[in-house]
């Protein structure tokens, strides 16, 4: 988003606490805070039950640098990452009445504490939180539970922008944010997450066909997480892989250390860093499976209904809006045989039946410009009206 500000001739400024890359700084992209502030704030986290209440010297630091530049925006994305005092960061925002945008990836900037409330099937933080069931879980926290006062501080904090913009990425975390604290907002509006629809698309896998001898005959179901484990539905593809044998699973990402029972048919290749590579390995696959138990927007569904490639999802959460019976199947969460019997189904029907669809509603809803237009309607509105 930044480097496409930076191409269209606005200013702007990018603030991260750490690069998941090789990238560097430069005069436009600045981090704050160091590794040793990072874990001091997740300790106080846990021993206190805060996230988001330590860091204030980073805090000020980075305040500074903002208040040099005196923002007409500011977009708030993923802050529970033990780097932000958030009173200071709200008081700034408050004070100087900057419009603020805040891109929900995840549930944390709505509830007292979690990231997300489905498994614990939760619907406290409609009204307020407390005696909260995911504690010890997310942003863990090992004596005390402060999920009521970081509730209604961040009802606080939020009511306290004169000029709200609450972005989903999918169209049910928005839905679900009008539900929540945030239900006030001046602008509450779904923007897809985009793909890079250039890179990602229906692609010649035969190279890597060739590198692991699988066949022409042979079915070839992936799976894509950075970690497998349990939330990522692990034991669902490892059932599968099971009841399908003569098919090969192929697992982009690493395993958690421990995990047991792995079928034959299973390859585990690790990370893939390189995109384009990514790409062949969604085109040369047959299905996709993405048996999450909950998903803001499903990043891996995209790129693979992107290259042309059926999806098999469990019925949650934002899944049931990227996938229907013209670009894979879906299936009631946890029923594993119902899961192995769709799998089946979109290998038999053969993914030429699907890939004009899939690839048709990739460009409709991934497409990086329409979506950054989207964008620039909400920042325009913000700065014309006034909060309701």
């Amino acid at each position: 988003m930044h480097e496409w500000f930076c191409a269209h001739g606005i200013n702007s400024y990018c603030f991260i606490s750490s690069f998941n890359d090789d990238s560097q700084e430069n005069a436009r992209v600045k981090l704050y805070g160091d590794a040793k502030s990072f874990k001091i704030h997740a300790l106080f986290s846990r021993i206190f039950g805060l996230q988001g209440y330590f860091s204030g010297s980073d805090t000020d630091a980075l305040i500074k640098q903002m208040d040099e530049r005196k923002p007409d925006i500011v977009i708030l994305r993923v802050l529970h990452n033990n780097s932000i005092h958030f009173p200071k960061l709200f008081k700034y925002l408050s004070k100087h009445k900057i419009a603020t945008v805040i891109v929900l990836h995840d549930c944390f900037f709505f509830t007292g504490h979690c990231t997300y409330f489905t498994q614990y099937k939760c619907k406290k933080w409609q009204t307020t939180c407390g005696n909260c069931p995911a504690i010890h879980h997310d942003n863990v926290s090992w004596f005390f539970d402060m999920s009521f006062k970081c509730f209604c501080d961040k009802k606080k904090w939020f009511h306290s922008i004169h000029r709200l913009a609450v972005v989903g990425v999918s169209e049910w975390i928005t839905n679900e944010s009008k539900k929540s604290l945030l239900k006030e907002a001046h602008i509450i509006q779904r923007v897809y997450n985009w793909v890079d629809l250039d890179l990602f698309r229906p692609k010649n896998g035969s190279s890597i066909k060739t590198k692991y001898k699988i066949s022409e005959n042979q079915k070839v179901i992936l799976g894509v997480a950075t970690v497998w484990s349990e939330s990522k539905g692990f034991s669902t593809i490892i059932h599968t892989a099971k009841q399908i044998e003569d098919a090969l699973v192929i697992l982009v990402g690493q395993l958690l250390e421990g995990a047991k029972d792995i079928s034959n048919n299973v390859k585990i290749i690790g990370k893939v860093t390189n995109p384009e590579i990514l790409a062949e390995y969604y085109s040369m696959a047959d299905v996709f499976l993405n048996p999450t138990r909950q998903e803001t927007f499903g990043k891996t569904t995209a790129e693979a209904i992107s290259c042309g490639t059926p999806v098999v999802a469990y019925r949650t959460t934002a899944c049931v809006e990227l996938i229907n019976n013209k670009r894979g199947k879906l299936v009631d969460y946890q029923d594993q045989d119902g899961f192995v019997s769709a799998v089946k189904e979109v290998l038999k029907c053969g993914k030429e039946k699907y890939c004009s669809d899939l690839r048709a509603f990739a460009e409709a809803n991934f497409n990086k410009e329409k979506n950054m237009e989207a964008y620039m309607n909400i920042f325009y509105r913000l700065q014309s009206e006034v909060r309701r």
